[in-house]
């Protein structure tokens, strides 16, 4: 057995940083292009492009993350009883933010606006409930 050991269903350490920097690369980015449109540019698009490029790359990156969790770390949990209301919170505002990104890149303008609102909403959420899901347990 080779010297760093790991328990079933958790990461190894590669993995774990790697979803944990695209998570927060993804998240921040999201957050910093809300901020910037909100309080500095009103609405001037052209200026917010290289966050947006940015969140939108993270986007592909936080969806494999995804994946790669639901493999084991979601079942092990789930059957460990660790961390299970933060993780299905986690898992729904997943969904529900990768759905909305893709409507966003692909649905019709006219429910642009309440999709945003809706995103940045869910997004902001998954931030915190993460980062709680973060803290060890004891």
């Amino acid at each position: 057995m080779p010297s760093s050991k790991i328990r079933l269903g958790q990461m190894k350490a590669w993995q774990k940083y790697f979803c944990i920097f695209s998570i927060y690369l993804c998240s921040c980015s999201g957050l910093a292009y809300l901020i910037y449109i909100e309080l500095v540019s009103a609405y001037s698009i052209n200026q917010a492009r290289v966050l947006l490029v940015i969140h939108g790359a993270s986007s592909i990156l936080f969806t494999l993350t995804v994946g790669s969790i639901l493999t084991i770390h979601v079942y092990t949990g789930w059957i460990a009883h660790k961390n299970i209301w933060t993780g299905l919170l986690q898992l729904a505002c997943s969904i529900f933010i990768i759905c909305s990104g893709l409507f966003l890149y692909y649905g019709p303008e006219s429910y642009r606006l309440n999709i945003v609102f809706l995103h940045w909403l869910f997004g902001i959420f998954f931030l915190i409930i993460f980062s709680i899901h973060l803290i060890p347990k004891k």
